[in-house]
C-alpha cells in the first residue's frame, strides 16, 4: 500500500512538475503566437500522463492537444474557457465491435470508411449521454456522406445524413 501512495505522488507532481509552467506559447501558421493556459497544461498532464509527441494548436473554437498514446493518434479538445471537452483515438474499422463490422459489410457495402474515432474521455460534468468507449464512424461515398456511432456491443445508429454537392 505504502509503494502504492508514493507511486501515485510520484507520478502527480511528475505530471505537475513537467506543466510547471504558466503557459506555452508556440507559433501560428499565419506568423502570430498564442498561449496554451497552465490550467489546460495541468489537466493534459495529469489525465494523459503517457502521451508523447504532443503537439498543440488553437482556433477560433478550440484548443487542440495532438499526440500518441499507446501508439496512437490522440486527440483531445479544450474549449477556449480551458475547460475539457473530449479525448479521441484514431482508430481502424476492424476496431469496431462486431456487430458494427458485420453491419458495415451487410448495410453500407457502397461507402468508404473515411475514419473511425473512438472516444477514449469526456469530462466528469459531461451532460449529454456518455459516448466514452463508443465509436464514431464517417462514411462516405459518391453522393453523401454519413456518421454513425457504435457503442460496445451495439450495431451502427446513424447519426447524420448529408448529400456531397
Amino acid at each position: 500500500m505504502k509503494k502504492l501512495i508514493i507511486s501515485s505522488l510520484f507520478m502527480f507532481f511528475a505530471a505537475t512538475t513537467i506543466l510547471k509552467a504558466d503557459s506555452i506559447t508556440f507559433k501560428k501558421d499565419d506568423g502570430g503566437s498564442e498561449k496554451i493556459a497552465s490550467t489546460v497544461l495541468q489537466h493534459f498532464g495529469y489525465t494523459f500522463y503517457r502521451a508523447s509527441e504532443v503537439n498543440w494548436t488553437i482556433n477560433k473554437s478550440y484548443q487542440k492537444a495532438t499526440f500518441l498514446l499507446n501508439g496512437k493518434a490522440t486527440y483531445a479538445l479544450y474549449d477556449l474557457d480551458n475547460k475539457f471537452l473530449v479525448a479521441t483515438q484514431l482508430v481502424g474499422s476492424n476496431d469496431l465491435p462486431t456487430k458494427a463490422q458485420k453491419e458495415l459489410i451487410s448495410e453500407y457495402s457502397t461507402y468508404k470508411v473515411a475514419n473511425v474515432l473512438k472516444v477514449i474521455a469526456r469530462p466528469t460534468d459531461y451532460n449529454l449521454q456518455d459516448d466514452t468507449n463508443a465509436y464514431w464512424v464517417d462514411l462516405t461515398n459518391q453522393t453523401s456522406r454519413l456518421v454513425a456511432i457504435a457503442f460496445p456491443g451495439s450495431d451502427l445508429n446513424l447519426v447524420k445524413s448529408e448529400k456531397i454537392k
